[in-house]
């Protein structure tokens, strides 16, 4: 075609049948042909040429023939009333920027085939289109940056399936796409799965998860994260990784602006294979005694804190007369209330700064009781150490013994033997809002032995107390060890 432009100027041109490949040089003869509405393609053609039908925003449908192997640059770009876009399978090409600025696609298909299809100036293909939902049928090729997926940052894209003819999945494929809560992997596809609805592509062979989303739920079964897994998870705010991980890729991370808390599971360091995140996030909680292990491995340089997961509010130590009770510092929490009950009335109410300052504290007969029938047992409990110094109320210690992290502890002394207390601990904001609370009970013990009753015969046992794990264990004078409800345990 030659003077291709000016072809059809000034024509109100409502419907196009082509019944064979176009050559020209620059724009298309239809480009901007915004009266446009309807298209058919015969099924002998073998390309769609750049900017073919650029700016027809009038046109609401596209059926691509399977003759079709190359799409061009911006060629359907601007056709703002296309609603779907599907693929075929014959289609090995795309052009830089082919249907950019199609605000009104929100479904891409791209079919089932053998066929690499290669993508050009991949980062722009979707440009502008508020995709919501995309299958992808077979492996693409395009640039290795992070911003070169045909989908990056497709922020409205919440479902993807994958499927069973792909066996190569790019890094970084979804990478911003901040709304994903939806990945699928076609049950036959022999190279990646999604098992146990996890909402992710996991490598089957490696069992390592490639690609994530905010609400994914990591299985055990997985050993790895790969590279930039997460790349991007604007709305991950805290994720687990279980305990069968044993390496993290670089950057899996990176992206995840509100990412706030990791739980990892494992008491062994995972391997970092290079930085976690693009910044320091808040909190890694760790099993029980595993603070000082990674404490002296590189996750200490990717948090802040390092808090071992248990020490919400546990009571550590209980004796006849005394009880000792340790939480974790929580993350964003200002001010700490503390309240105590024995037999279920009012016993003591502590409010602590999370610096472990005392802001109040009060004990049974300073306390307003919250039901006219309760009554006061009118005592006066001080918080002192074992030895019978008195301490500040709370304090931050760390735990050498169980290389344990930061915690608060409370000891409470002059407590009444055989008696039931119960404890609550709400953590508050800078606004004065609760976003945090743990409560729990326990019962102080009635004698320092233990008793043990064999058929006819009763026998007492000296004992002693030691912890292990975040439990308290009873230890008698025959080695017999037993937790604190008398059971007998190995």
């Amino acid at each position: 075609l030659e003077g291709y432009s000016s072809m059809f100027s000034s024509c109100p041109l409502e419907k196009i049948y082509i019944g064979r490949d176009l050559s020209y040089t620059n724009n298309a003869p239809f480009c901007n042909q915004t009266a446009l509405t309807s298209v058919t393609i015969c099924d002998q053609l073998t390309s769609i040429g750049s900017a073919a039908f650029y700016g027809c925003s009038s046109l609401t449908s596209m059926t691509i023939p399977a003759s079709v192997t190359s799409i061009g640059s911006s060629a359907f770009s601007g056709c703002s009333s296309l609603a779907s876009m599907t693929i075929p399978a014959s289609v090995t090409t795309i052009g830089s920027g082919a249907f950019s600025g199609c605000g009104g696609i929100k479904g891409v298909t791209i079919e089932d085939g053998t066929d690499i299809l290669t993508l050009e100036g991949s980062s722009s293909m979707f440009s502008s289109c508020p995709l919501e939902k995309v299958y992808l049928g077979r492996d693409l090729t395009y640039g290795s940056d992070y911003n070169s997926s045909p989908f990056y940052n497709q922020t409205a894209l919440t479902a993807v399936t994958i499927g069973g003819n792909v066996t190569t999945i790019g890094s970084c494929v979804f990478s911003g796409c901040s709304g994903l809560t939806s990945i699928v992997v076609d049950g036959r596809n022999e190279k990646y799965d999604s098992r146990n609805k996890c909402n992710a592509i996991i490598e089957t062979a490696t069992n390592a998860l490639i690609v994530g989303t905010h609400n994914t739920v990591v299985p055990s079964s997985v050993t790895g994260i790969g590279d930039y897994a997460f790349y991007g998870c604007d709305s991950l705010n805290a994720i687990e990784i279980p305990n069968c991980v044993t390496s993290i890729g670089e950057g899996a991370f990176c992206g995840c602006r509100y990412l706030s808390s990791v739980y990892c599971m494992a008491e062994v360091p995972p391997t970092l294979e290079g930085v976690l995140s693009d910044r320091i996030i808040d909190n890694l909680f760790v099993p029980l005694g595993c603070a000082g292990t990674y404490k002296q491995s590189p996750w200490v340089e990717e948090f802040k804190y390092i808090v071992e997961d248990g020490y919400d509010a546990n009571v550590i130590d209980i004796d006849t007369t005394s009880a000792t009770l340790c939480w974790a510092p929580q993350p964003n929490v200002t001010q700490y209330v503390i309240n105590v009950y024995e037999n279920e009335n009012p016993y003591a109410e502590f409010i602590v700064n999370a610096d472990g300052t005392i802001v109040s504290e009060k004990y049974a007969d300073d306390i307003s009781p919250t039901q006219s029938n309760q009554s006061f047992c009118g005592r006066k409990r001080k918080v002192s150490s074992e030895s019978g110094i008195e301490l500040p109320l709370m304090k931050i210690i760390t735990d050498t013994t169980t290389n344990s992290t930061d915690y608060f502890v409370i000891t409470l002394n002059n407590l009444q033997p055989g008696t039931d207390y119960s404890y609550t601990v709400q953590g508050m904001n800078v606004m004065g809002e609760s976003i945090y609370e743990d409560t729990g009970t326990f019962t102080t013990l009635t004698s320092n032995y233990l008793e043990v009753i064999f058929t006819n015969e009763q026998k007492k046992y000296e004992t002693t107390k030691f912890y292990y794990k975040g439990t308290i264990y009873i230890r008698s004078s025959n080695g017999d060890v037993y937790n604190m409800r008398g059971i007998k345990v190995n």
